[in-house]
């Protein structure tokens, strides 16, 4: 019988294009998580509770706890059932993320507004 691993750390990096994420735990394990369509994804947060999420709620530096049984084919992935993620609780400071994991965002950064439409220039 496949016994269920149970993870609990911080999201590293997410690949979008293959539905997986990698996890660090506190001892610094890192654990890539298979996302299928049979796994169901929840939120946690204060105002809201548990609601249903979808991959796209998945984003680095969230807590998560991950059940799922890992792949026979690669004894490093696990293939998720169910995954908690909690967006208000700040990333464990013990937990450290190695640079080669950290992506670079290559979308244009957020410029504030005023609030009547014009946009605020950042000063450099």
């Amino acid at each position: 019988m496949n016994t269920p691993k149970i993870i609990h750390g911080v999201i590293a990096s997410v690949d979008s294009k293959n539905y997986s994420f990698v996890v660090i735990s506190e001892d610094g394990k890192q654990t890539t998580v298979d996302v299928e369509n049979t796994t169901k994804t929840s939120s946690h947060t204060k105002t809201s509770g548990i609601v249903k999420a979808g991959f796209s709620k998945i984003s680095d530096r969230q807590n998560t706890i991950v059940v799922g049984f890992t792949d026979i084919k690669n004894k490093d992935r696990i293939i998720a059932s169910r995954i908690l993620l909690f967006p208000d609780i700040l990333p464990n400071p013990l937990i450290k993320i190695p640079d080669s994991l950290i992506t670079s965002n290559t979308e244009d950064p957020v410029i504030p507004s005023t609030g009547s439409g014009k946009k605020l220039t950042p000063i450099r």
